[in-house]
């Protein structure tokens, strides 16, 4: 299993170029891009809210979305 991270840590692995906030945005599109993945997130109690993707979040992420 993964280790839990900040959602802009997150973020920034996938979009190392962007600036933290943009990154973020950009992680957010793609996750409500992949409706499976936002189905299994909700599972889980994910929040858009949240600063915390736990380590289980961040598997359904990489197995989704793919790793960075």
């Amino acid at each position: 299993m993964y280790a839990p991270t900040t959602k802009k840590e997150l973020a920034k692995s996938y979009s190392p170029n962007l600036e933290p906030k943009v990154a973020g945005q950009h992680l957010k599109r793609l996750i409500h891009s992949c409706a499976p993945l936002m189905k299994a997130l909700r599972k889980t109690g994910y929040s858009e809210t949240q600063k915390i993707i736990s380590g289980k979040q961040k598997y359904l992420i990489y197995r989704y979305l793919g790793p960075p």
